[in-house]
This record gives structure tokens, sequence and C-alpha cells, in this order.
């Protein structure tokens, strides 16, 4: 079962219905400056994809703009890891957001290259890079609420 967005700041666990588990993919949120950091480690395979999809959906809702998207903790993706990617950056532009990806792995750099998606992106080489993209300072609040006005 998923679990949902709390107060600390974790947003999904990674696991389906009826008990079977995913590649192991874990999700979690921290605000800093403004920005929505989505921290992401794991495997980004079609068992678990919708996870970080789900994860960026309901920031947006909730009324977050700017999203930095940590892959540090990424050692895998599949076609459908990079479609969830892509899906997400299509998901933050139409509601007028700003998307970076940042501290992405060897593999998942090599995936997003060979697949010709990587320009697509805008990539950041640490989360501290990524938020001096969007004039964020680097200390970062766990918190799962929008920055306010």
């Amino acid at each position: 079962m998923f679990t949902g967005l709390n107060g600390s700041g974790t947003v999904r666990n990674g696991n389906v219905d009826g008990g079977l588990r995913t590649w192991g993919l874990r999700v979690a949120t921290e605000v800093s400056g403004g920005v929505l950091v989505v921290s992401v480690s794991g495997r980004l395979a079609a068992g678990s994809s919708g996870t970080l999809i789900e994860t960026v959906v309901a920031a947006l809702g909730d009324g977050h703009r700017l999203i930095l998207c940590d892959l540090g903790g990424v050692d895998y993706a599949s076609s459908a890891g990079l479609l969830a990617l892509d899906a997400i950056a299509g998901r933050v532009s139409i509601d007028a957001g700003s998307l970076v990806l940042c501290s992405l792995t060897e593999p998942v750099r090599l995936v997003l290259d060979l697949s010709g998606l990587l320009p697509h992106f805008a990539v950041a080489p640490s989360r501290e890079a990524g938020l001096a993209h969007f004039g964020a300072d680097a200390g970062l609040q766990r918190s799962s609420s929008p920055p306010e006005s």
C-alpha cells in the first residue's frame, strides 16, 4: 500500500497493492527557500514510476511550482522511468512551474542521454547547484506545506 504525504515530508514508500514489492523506490520531500526538493532513491521502473508522478502531481496541487528532483539515489531507470520523468516535466510546465533534475547518477544520465531526453531537462550537478538555479539557499526544511506568498 502507498503511504500518503505526512508531516515528516516522506511521501511514498514504493509498495504496491497486494503486498508485492516494487523495485524499491523511495521518494521524500523537503522545502528550501520556496523550492520543493523531491529526493528519489532506488529503481525508477514500471512498477514504481507512478509513485514519483503521484508525488509531483500532489505537490503541484498543494501550490508548489519550483521543483528540484534529486536523483542522486537512483541506480536504475527503465523506459517507464524515463516516461515518468517526461510526464512530470510536462505537468510542471502545464502548471507554469519549473523543474530541475540534479545529482544524476551515471546510469540515469546515460539512459537519459541515449534516449535523447537529456537536452529536454534543466540539469544541475548537485542539490546546491539546483537550488542556486532557483535562487534558493541550501538550508533545507522538512515540510509538506506549500511555500508562503
